[in-house]
């Protein structure tokens, strides 16, 4: 004989539940109590038929109809089985107990209590699903059939019946039985659901408290005025407290006193305009009480808090949830960098100063040196009678010429890292002061065996820029390319406008520049020397003060270089002019090997880098 709960599994695991319905552990616990109940009494009622037609006293088949209409259950669970609509299974199951009770009622002339306590089972039964339409449905059933049952006995269409049940009336053992057995099932679902409620407060109580004490950043929770309604563990450590601290205006009295504004302000900004706030501020940290004559003063710690507001419901008040962080460590991160920026800035202030007083200390003397000497290399107060003499006055010039060139590009670097180097624009005519400036490192190409070649077209339209920054500008690359092509070779000067753009290129065919070096050129007193090069002498400030210049006009310096072909560095300026400087990004390198005839050509850059160092 099997057991009552061997018959239960059997039936669930012959009529499941609808699996796509079931979104959860509760609705999965409602559909298959409905279909046990409903299909258990069901299959019982169609069971009982012959045994009232055993022990019955009555030849009529009013108790066989009566157990039929109860019978109707099963196929209702059936029903929920395969579609998963409990709403309508329920209406399905409404209708056959009211129509059950009504046939009992009309055919025994009387109210027949256990057939009636059926519909008071109804709202019950509904209340299970926590449909309110449901259960106003099921009561209004219920009310409807009793209203019916009341107007049929005052008009004395049926004649009033003894109410109590007539122990030896089979049917109603029968009904009764049936709807205590129902009751026990129906009592077991609502056991289900809180065993079921019971689970799911553990499983998010023990989640709550593994992301509680395992997270760093605390979660609060505030209401209007500031106080902290919740907070989880994790301020604790924070802080360095014990439970409970923080709760209340605990929080808020360890907040330092000149950020307590700060920190109401985010909470009452979140609420008021229900958006995202953030704050920072300063927190005290450990035990409040210090110890009477100590000099010992409160530890502090920065936190952040971002507050967000809670959605608005409907009877409950405002509050505000935070999530706290301590951003100690940052914060002294940024006191640090401060620290050292005003440091940098105050020792490049010094530099920059120190810079100048020595850069017009020296172009003095230097201007004096050069002059004398160039009067006395030209013998204009008679000749001189040694002709060594002669040589040394000669080195003595161009030492000193050399000398105030490199004072000029140590000032002009430190105006321009300090932004005041000031750019003059007019118009002036490129093709012009391109050929000046050819004209003038001449003699300096000419004493190293170096060919210069323009090709500058005859007719270019006028230039808007600084005049005196692109002479300087082309003065730079013809003298670092005459200075690092090897006697023989040659350098050439082109020239292109377009509608938005100039640009002008210098191409060599000397030693050229490795990929390696091509990194930090462009850079301050950093000077190109790899194993096909000597040292030649020079600051390694000519391209510096170049890439600053260009970028003063908001271009682009490009360099294109194989080693042993050459090297073609251009001057890409964008019209018409702009003063915004443009961060230089570099390219990569082309393999490819270009004669000296490429290298003279930039009309674009594709393989060549952009100067960034």
């Amino acid at each position: 004989m099997p057991r009552i709960t061997e018959l239960v599994e059997l039936i669930r695991a012959g009529i499941p539940a609808n699996a796509m319905a079931c979104g959860d552990g509760y609705a999965r616990i409602r559909h298959e109590s409905f279909i046990l109940r409903n299909f258990f009494i069901g299959v019982l009622s169609m069971a009982m038929v012959p045994v009232y037609l055993a022990i019955g006293v009555q030849s009529d088949l009013t108790g066989v109809m009566a157990l039929g209409f109860l019978s109707l259950l099963a196929p209702v669970a059936l029903l929920l089985s395969k579609s998963g609509k409990l709403v309508l299974a329920h209406i399905l199951q409404a209708g056959v107990i009211a129509t059950f009770v009504t046939w009992v009622i009309f055919v025994s002339g009387g109210i027949v209590l256990p057939a009636v306590l059926w519909l008071a089972i109804l709202p019950f039964e509904a209340a299970v699903t926590g449909n309110r339409r449901l259960v106003l449905a099921n009561i209004g059933i219920a009310c409807f059939v009793f209203a019916g049952i009341g107007l049929t006995l005052e008009f004395g269409v049926i004649e009033p019946a003894a109410v109590a049940v007539v122990p030896g009336d089979a049917l109603n053992v029968i009904f009764t039985a049936a709807l205590i057995l129902y009751g026990i099932l129906l009592v077991l679902e609502l056991d289900g659901l809180n065993r079921e409620t019971l689970r799911v407060v553990r499983d998010r109580e023990y989640l709550y408290r593994v992301v509680g004490d395992n997270v760093s950043n605390a979660v609060s929770l505030h209401d209007q005025s500031g106080e902290t309604l919740f907070v989880t563990p994790s301020i604790n450590e924070i802080l360095s407290i014990d439970d409970g601290e923080t709760l209340g205006d605990g929080l808020f009295s360890r907040v330092h006193v000149a950020d307590r504004p700060a920190y109401l302000k985010g909470l009452s900004d979140a609420l008021a305009d229900m958006t995202p706030t953030k704050v920072e501020f300063r927190a005290r940290a450990g035990s409040t009480e210090i110890g009477a004559g100590k000099t010992q003063y409160p530890e502090f710690v920065w936190l952040e808090m971002r507050c967000k507001p809670l959605a608005p419901v409907a009877g409950r008040p405002d509050r505000v949830v935070s999530v706290i962080r301590d951003v100690t460590e940052r914060k002294q991160y940024e006191d640090d960098l401060r620290l050292a920026r005003e440091k940098a800035e105050e020792a490049y202030a010094l530099k920059t100063r120190f810079l100048a007083n020595v850069s017009h200390e020296l172009r003095t003397p230097l201007n004096a040196i050069i002059g004398f000497s160039d009067l006395v290399k030209s013998e204009v107060y008679g000749p001189i009678a040694n002709d060594k003499y002669l040589e040394y006055i000669h080195l003595i010039h161009d030492s000193g010429a050399h000398l105030l060139a490199v004072v000029n590009d140590i000032l002009d670097m430190s105006k321009i890292e300090a932004g005041k180097f000031q750019v003059i624009p007019e118009p002036f005519e490129a093709a012009c002061v391109i050929s000046e400036c050819i004209a003038m490192t001449m003699p300096q190409a000419q004493d190293a065996a170096v060919n210069v070649v323009s090709r500058i077209p005859e007719r270019i339209e006028d230039l808007t820029a600084d005049r005196r920054a692109i002479r300087q500008i082309l003065l730079n690359l013809l003298s670092n390319a005459i200075k690092f092509t090897e006697p023989g070779g040659t350098i050439t000067v082109s020239a292109r406008k377009t509608r938005d753009r100039f640009v002008l290129s210098v191409a060599d065919t000397g030693i050229g520049i490795s990929p390696e070096d091509m990194l930090n050129l462009g850079k301050p007193f950093f000077q190109a020397d790899n194993s096909y090069s000597r040292h030649k002498e020079g600051t390694g400030l000519g391209l510096s003060v170049v890439k600053g210049l260009t970028e003063l006009h908001g271009g682009e310096v490009r360099v294109k270089s194989t080693v042993g072909v050459g090297t073609t560095i251009g001057i890409d300026l964008p019209l018409p002019y702009r003063s915004s400087a443009v961060a230089l990004i570099e390219r990569a390198v082309s393999d490819t090997k270009p004669g000296p005839e490429d290298c003279a050509v930039v009309d674009d850059f594709d393989g060549a880098r952009k100067m960034t160092a």
